[in-house]
C-alpha cells in the first residue's frame, strides 16, 4: 500500500488499532446504566466485580480524540496536553510528538504488567508485530509464544517445524513476514499465522544465529553467527549474495550488525572492539573505527538512518553520526565509580523509540532500564531495579511497540514486563495512586496527587484540588462521594433559583 501523505499514513495506523478495540468506556457506562437504573438505585451504588476486571493499556481513547477533532488540523492548531492522567481526556497518540526533540512523551517508566512465560523454556529473543496488537517471543525448546498488547494475556504457542534449536533472533519485514534464527544456524520464514512459507531455508551459517537484519527494501537479509563470517543472502532466491570480509578485519569475531533503513549500508560490532560500516557494492568495509575497549554487545540505527548506537562491555553508550564519522555523545553510568555494586557495569541492549526517535533505551546487568537523548548525554530518566529487586539480574531483551506507548523487557528473573507511560485501572475503580505530576509548570510537582472519580485530580495532603484555577470557587475539602453529591445538589438548587421567572405578558 502506498500512502499519498503522513496523515493517511497515520490515519491507517489508527483503523488498524480501532480493529481490536474492545468495549470502549461509553458502552460500558451505557451498559452499567441499564442495569443499575436511577429509580432501583437512587444511590449511585456499582458492585465492586462485574466481570473480570484485566489491567490494560488500552491506545484508542487518544486516537478517537485525534480522528475526532486534529485529523485535519494543521501542526500549529493543535493543542498539545502533558501525557498525565490530569489530562486523560484530552491526551493525544504519541505521534502528535514525534517531531518535537523537547519533549520526552516516549519515556515509559510505569510498570503496566509482569508475567511468567507459560512455556518450560527460557525467552531469548522477542519482538513486536508491525501492526503492535501482539508480541511474538521465541524460546529455547524452539516455541513461539504470542502475548495480547491490550490486556498482556497469553493467546498462543507454536513450535517451528525446521530444526529444533532456541530461537535466538527474530525480524518482521514489511509484508508481514517473519525472520526467526535458531542455534543450529537456521533461518528461516514464516508468516503472520506463524506457519512456515516454504521447506527452503537461508545456508551458510553453521553456529548460533546472533543477529540478523533486513535491508530497507525488503529484498536482502544479513545475518551473522558464531566464528562465522557475516553473510547476505537474497530472499526471494535464498541464495548468498555476498561475504563480508576484511584484509584487516576479524569477522569471524562478529557479535551484533544492523541495516541502515535509507542506505544499503551494515553496521556491525566486533568482539575485538571495533565497529565497521559495510557497503554491499564493494568488498571492502567504508570504514573501521576502534570504537570501544571491549566486546560490542548491540549496534542500532536511528530511523532517520543518520545516527548509529553502539554499547559495550566497557560500560559506555557512544552515539555515532555517519555523515562526517564524529563521536557525539557517549553515555555513562554515574555510579559506576562511586560505588562496588557498579564496579562491572555493563549495559546488554538498546533500542530507539520508534515515534520520538531522539530517545532511547537501554537496558544493564545490573536490573536497571535508563532512558537518554540525543540532545545530551545526561540520563533522563531511570528504573532502578526493574528486574531483580532482591537480587540484580541481567536484563537480556528490550522492544519498543511500534506505536510507542509500551516498552517490553525480560531478565534473568525470567519475567516478561510491559512498561506504559501512566497507570492501568479499570473505569469503575473509584481511586488509584497517580504518576507524580512533574513536567508542568517548570518541574512543580504533586506527589500526593489522587484520582477520584474519573472526575477531578486533587492533592490528598492539602484536600484542595488541583483544577481550582479551572473552576472558580470549586474547592474540596472531603474525599468521598457523598460531598459531591452534596455539592452537586447545592448546584442545581442555586440554578434553580438564579434563572428568571418568565414574565406573563397579555
Amino acid at each position: 500500500m502506498v500512502f499519498t501523505n503522513l496523515r493517511d499514513h497515520y490515519t491507517t495506523q489508527c483503523v488498524n488499532l480501532l480493529s481490536f478495540a474492545p468495549l470502549s468506556e461509553k458502552l460500558v457506562q451505557s451498559s452499567l446504566v441499564k442495569m443499575f437504573s436511577d429509580e432501583q438505585n437512587p444511590n449511585n451504588y456499582y458492585p465492586t466485580k462485574l466481570g473480570i476486571d484485566r489491567p490494560a493499556i488500552d491506545f484508542n481513547s487518544s486516537i478517537c480524540n485525534f480522528l475526532k477533532n486534529d485529523i485535519y488540523k494543521r501542526k500549529f492548531e493543535r493543542k498539545l496536553y502533558v501525557n498525565h492522567p490530569i489530562y486523560l481526556r484530552k491526551i493525544r497518540p504519541l505521534f502528535c510528538y514525534s517531531n518535537m526533540i523537547d519533549r520526552y512523551d516516549g519515556v515509559l517508566c510505569h510498570l503496566a504488567h509482569s508475567c511468567i512465560n507459560k512455556s518450560k523454556g527460557i525467552i531469548v529473543s522477542l519482538k513486536w508485530f508491525n501492526d503492535g496488537k501482539r508480541l511474538l517471543t521465541g524460546t529455547q525448546l524452539s516455541e513461539l509464544a504470542i502475548w495480547n498488547g491490550l490486556y498482556f494475556n497469553f493467546e498462543d504457542m507454536k513450535r517451528i517445524p525446521i530444526g529444533g534449536g532456541a530461537v535466538s533472533c527474530l525480524e518482521w519485514s514489511k509484508n508481514d513476514n517473519v525472520f526467526a534464527g535458531n542455534s543450529l544456524g537456521q533461518i528461516v520464514i514464516l508468516s503472520s499465522a506463524l506457519n512456515l512459507l516454504d521447506n527452503y531455508a537461508f545456508e551458510g551459517l553453521t553456529k548460533n544465529v546472533l543477529d540478523i537484519s533486513l535491508s530497507c527494501c525488503n529484498t536482502k537479509l544479513a545475518g551473522c553467527a558464531d566464528t562465522c563470517n557475516p553473510i547476505i543472502w537474497d530472499i526471494k532466491t535464498r541464495k548468498i549474495i555476498k561475504d563480508l570480509k576484511g584484509k584487516n578485519i576479524d569477522t569471524n569475531n562478529i557479535s551484533c550488525l544492523s541495516w541502515n533503513p535509507i542506505n544499503d549500508i551494515v553496521a556491525s560490532g566486533n568482539r575485538t572492539q571495533t565497529i565497521s560500516l559495510w557497503d554491499i557494492r564493494m568488498n571492502k568495509p567504508i570504514i573501521s573505527i576502534n570504537a570501544h575497549k571491549a566486546n560490542v554487545n548491540k549496534v542500532k540505527w536511528n530511523y532517520n538512518g543518520i545516527y548509529l548506537l553502539s554499547c559495550s562491555k566497557d560500560s559506555l553508550i557512544k552515539l555515532w553520526d555517519i555523515r562526517n564519522y564524529k563521536l557525539l555523545h557517549v553515555y555513562k553510568n554515574d555510579n559506576i565509580y562511586n560505588t562496588r555494586f557498579f564496579s562491572n557495569y555493563e549495559p546488554t541492549y538498546i533500542t530507539w523509540n520508534p515515534i520520538q526517535n531522539h530517545i532511547f533505551a537501554s537496558s544493564d546487568n545490573k536490573g536497571n532500564i535508563k532512558f537518554y537523548s540525543t540532545n545530551d548525554s545526561k540520563c533522563i530518566q531511570t528504573i532502578s531495579s526493574a528486574h531483580g529487586i532482591d537480587k540484580p539480574c541481567s536484563i537480556t531483551l528490550l522492544d519498543w511497540n511500534p506505536l510507542g506507548h509500551l516498552l517490553t523487557s525480560f531478565g534473568d528473573d525470567k519475567l516478561l514486563k510491559f512498561w506504559s507511560a501512566s497507570s492501568c485501572d479499570s473505569i469503575i475503580s473509584k481511586e488509584i495512586d497517580a504518576k507524580p505530576l512533574v513536567s508542568i509548570n517548570n518541574g512543580v510537582s504533586f506527589p500526593n496527587s489522587r484520582y477520584i472519580n474519573d472526575e477531578n485530580m486533587v492533592d490528598v495532603s492539602s484536600n484542595q484540588s488541583i483544577l481550582d484555577s479551572e473552576e472558580e470557587g470549586y474547592q474540596l475539602s472531603k474525599l468521598n462521594n457523598n460531598y459531591y453529591k452534596k455539592i452537586s445538589q447545592k448546584r442545581r438548587m442555586v440554578n434553580k433559583m438564579t434563572k428568571p421567572k418568565p414574565s406573563n405578558t397579555t
